[in-house]
C-alpha cells in the first residue's frame, strides 16, 4: 500500500499535467505540488470546490479560469474509471447483493443515464462551448467551457487510459489491506467489493475528504456485509486505505502549502 502511495498521486499529477498543458505547459514536479495542494484544501471546503481551488490557486500560470475546465476533465475521468469498472462489478457480485427487482431496475436505468449523459458530453463538447454565454461575468465561464473543446479525441482517450491505470494502482492498495486484514475473500469478490466501493463513493461525492470517509465507511460495511463479512473488519479496511493514500499525501500538500508561504514571506 505504502509503496503504490506515491504511483498514485504521479499518476494523477501526470494526469493533470497533460490536461493543464492545453493552457500552458508545467512541469511535473509543479503538477504534483498542485494536486497535492489540491487534495489538502479539498480536506476543508465542500465536494470538489476545495480540491479545484487549491489546485487551480496553486499553479503559477496566467489564465486560471481556462485551468478550472481542466480541473472539472480530470475529475470526470476518475469518475467515469470509477463508474465503468464498477458497473462491470455490479454485475459480477449481483446475486450476493440481493436487490429488489425495483432496485435492481433503478440501479440499471441509473448505470445507463450515466453512461449516457458522459457518452453524449464526450461527442457534443465542441457544441456545448459554443452556445455558453461570453458576456459579462459569464465570460469567465465560457473561458472554462471552452477548453474541453480544444481536446482531441486522442488526448482525452490518452488522459482517460492514465486515470485508469491509476484506477487499477487505487484498487490494488484497497485489495492489499484486504488482504492485511486476511478476510475470508476470493481476489474475484476482493475486487468486485473494492469496486463497488468506489463507485458508491464517486456517486456520492462527500461535503469534503473527511465526509468521504463516512460514505466509505457505510459503503464498505453495506457491501461487505453482504459477503459475510464483519462491520469492524470493513470500517478498519476503509479507514486503513482512506489514512494511507489520502491523509498522508494531504499531509504533503500541507507541508508545501506552508513552505510556499514561508518562502514568499522571506521574498517580501
Amino acid at each position: 500500500m505504502l509503496v503504490l502511495v506515491p504511483v498514485n498521486w504521479a499518476l494523477e499529477s501526470k494526469k493533470w499535467q497533460m490536461l493543464v498543458s492545453k493552457v500552458m505547459p508545467i512541469p511535473f514536479g509543479e503538477a504534483v505540488k498542485s494536486t497535492l495542494t489540491g487534495l489538502m484544501t479539498g480536506l476543508a471546503m465542500p465536494a470538489q470546490v476545495g480540491e479545484i481551488v487549491g489546485r487551480v490557486g496553486a499553479l503559477n500560470i496566467a489564465g486560471r479560469m481556462r485551468t478550472v475546465g481542466a480541473a472539472f476533465i480530470s475529475g470526470g475521468i476518475q469518475f467515469y474509471a470509477a463508474v465503468f469498472v464498477g458497473i462491470g462489478a455490479f454485475f459480477y457480485a449481483e446475486s450476493h447483493l440481493m436487490l429488489s427487482p425495483l432496485g435492481y431496475g433503478v440501479l440499471v436505468g441509473l448505470f445507463g443515464a450515466i453512461v449516457l449523459f458522459g457518452l453524449m458530453l464526450f461527442v457534443l463538447r465542441r457544441r456545448l462551448a459554443l452556445i455558453t454565454p461570453g458576456s459579462g461575468w459569464k465570460e469567465r465561464i465560457r473561458s472554462s467551457v471552452e477548453i474541453i473543446s480544444i481536446y482531441s479525441n486522442s488526448e482525452l482517450l490518452a488522459a482517460f487510459g492514465v486515470g485508469m491505470v491509476r484506477y487499477i494502482t487505487y484498487t490494488a492498495q484497497f485489495i492489499a489491506a484486504l488482504l492485511f486484514f486476511e478476510l475470508p475473500l476470493s481476489p474475484a469478490y476482493m475486487t468486485a467489493c473494492a469496486a463497488l466501493v468506489l463507485l458508491v463513493k464517486t456517486l456520492l461525492p462527500a461535503l469534503n475528504l473527511l465526509g468521504d470517509l463516512g460514505v466509505r465507511g457505510i459503503t464498505a460495511v453495506f457491501i461487505f456485509a453482504k459477503f459475510g463479512i464483519q462491520a469492524d473488519s470493513a470500517v478498519a479496511v476503509t479507514l486503513l486505505v482512506w489514512a494511507t493514500n489520502i491523509l498522508l499525501p494531504s499531509l504533503v500538500g500541507l507541508l508545501w502549502l506552508w513552505w510556499g508561504a514561508q518562502h514568499r514571506k522571506h521574498v517580501a
